[in-house]
Protein backbone atom coordinates (compact mmCIF):
# COMPACT_ATOMS: atom_id res chain seq x y z
CA UNK A 1 0.00 0.00 0.00
CA UNK A 2 0.85 3.66 -0.11
CA UNK A 3 2.04 3.68 3.51
CA UNK A 4 3.77 0.29 3.75
CA UNK A 5 6.61 0.35 6.32
CA UNK A 6 5.30 3.60 7.81
CA UNK A 7 4.19 4.06 11.41
CA UNK A 8 1.39 6.41 12.48
CA UNK A 9 0.92 7.61 16.08
CA UNK A 10 -2.70 8.60 16.72
CA UNK A 11 -4.02 10.03 19.96
CA UNK A 12 -7.67 9.52 20.73
CA UNK A 13 -7.44 6.52 18.41
CA UNK A 14 -10.14 4.46 20.06
CA UNK A 15 -13.13 6.48 18.86
CA UNK A 16 -14.29 9.21 16.51
CA UNK A 17 -11.84 11.00 14.24
CA UNK A 18 -8.83 9.20 15.66
CA UNK A 19 -10.40 5.80 14.99
CA UNK A 20 -11.33 6.89 11.47
CA UNK A 21 -7.81 8.12 10.75
CA UNK A 22 -6.28 4.95 12.20
CA UNK A 23 -8.54 2.76 10.08
CA UNK A 24 -7.80 4.72 6.93
CA UNK A 25 -4.00 4.78 7.40
CA UNK A 26 -4.04 1.07 8.23
CA UNK A 27 -6.00 0.35 5.06
CA UNK A 28 -3.19 2.10 3.18
CA UNK A 29 -0.59 -0.20 4.75
CA UNK A 30 0.64 1.75 7.79
CA UNK A 31 1.34 0.18 11.15
CA UNK A 32 -0.85 2.20 13.48
CA UNK A 33 -0.12 3.02 17.13
CA UNK A 34 -3.25 4.29 18.87
CA UNK A 35 -3.62 5.72 22.33
CA UNK A 36 -6.40 6.97 24.53
CA UNK A 37 -7.40 6.68 28.17
CA UNK A 38 -9.58 3.54 28.00
CA UNK A 39 -7.71 0.32 27.28
CA UNK A 40 -10.86 -1.72 26.59
CA UNK A 41 -11.92 0.75 23.88
CA UNK A 42 -8.43 0.74 22.36
CA UNK A 43 -8.34 -3.08 22.26
CA UNK A 44 -11.75 -3.28 20.60
CA UNK A 45 -10.69 -0.69 18.02
CA UNK A 46 -7.35 -2.41 17.38
CA UNK A 47 -9.13 -5.74 16.85
CA UNK A 48 -11.68 -4.12 14.53
CA UNK A 49 -9.03 -2.39 12.43
CA UNK A 50 -6.96 -5.58 12.19
CA UNK A 51 -10.01 -7.52 11.01
CA UNK A 52 -10.72 -4.89 8.34
CA UNK A 53 -7.17 -4.32 7.11
CA UNK A 54 -5.01 -7.22 8.24
CA UNK A 55 -2.38 -4.76 9.48
CA UNK A 56 -0.89 -4.61 12.95
CA UNK A 57 -2.36 -2.06 15.36
CA UNK A 58 -0.32 -1.28 18.46
CA UNK A 59 -2.23 0.20 21.40
CA UNK A 60 -1.78 1.22 25.00
CA UNK A 61 -3.59 3.63 27.30
CA UNK A 62 -1.85 6.96 27.76
CA UNK A 63 -2.72 10.47 28.88
CA UNK A 64 -1.04 12.65 26.26
CA UNK A 65 -1.11 15.61 28.64
CA UNK A 66 1.71 13.89 30.54
CA UNK A 67 4.98 14.06 28.53
CA UNK A 68 6.65 11.37 30.68
CA UNK A 69 3.71 9.03 30.07
CA UNK A 70 4.08 9.57 26.32
CA UNK A 71 7.71 8.45 26.46
CA UNK A 72 6.70 5.31 28.36
CA UNK A 73 3.92 4.67 25.84
CA UNK A 74 6.28 4.87 22.88
CA UNK A 75 8.74 2.45 24.49
CA UNK A 76 5.90 0.08 25.42
CA UNK A 77 4.47 0.08 21.91
CA UNK A 78 7.80 -0.80 20.35
CA UNK A 79 9.44 -2.78 23.15
CA UNK A 80 9.98 -5.71 20.79
CA UNK A 81 12.06 -3.58 18.42
CA UNK A 82 15.85 -3.46 18.72
CA UNK A 83 16.00 0.22 17.88
CA UNK A 84 13.56 2.92 18.91
CA UNK A 85 11.15 3.56 16.05
CA UNK A 86 10.23 7.07 15.10
CA UNK A 87 6.77 7.82 13.82
CA UNK A 88 6.29 8.75 10.19
CA UNK A 89 2.91 10.38 10.91
CA UNK A 90 1.45 11.92 14.04
CA UNK A 91 -2.25 12.71 14.29
CA UNK A 92 -3.72 14.34 17.38
CA UNK A 93 -7.43 13.68 17.74
CA UNK A 94 -7.26 15.08 21.28
CA UNK A 95 -5.97 18.46 22.36
CA UNK A 96 -2.71 18.52 24.27
CA UNK A 97 -1.80 22.19 24.11
CA UNK A 98 -0.52 22.26 27.71
CA UNK A 99 2.55 20.16 26.92
CA UNK A 100 5.13 19.96 24.17
CA UNK A 101 4.38 16.40 23.07
CA UNK A 102 6.59 16.61 20.03
CA UNK A 103 9.48 17.49 22.34
CA UNK A 104 8.83 14.36 24.43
Amino acid sequence: GTFDNKVAFITGGGTGLGKGMATHLSSLGATVAITGRRESVLKATADEIFEKTGNQVVFAPCDVRDAAAVKVYIKKCFSNKQNEKYFDFVYFARSFDRIGLLQA
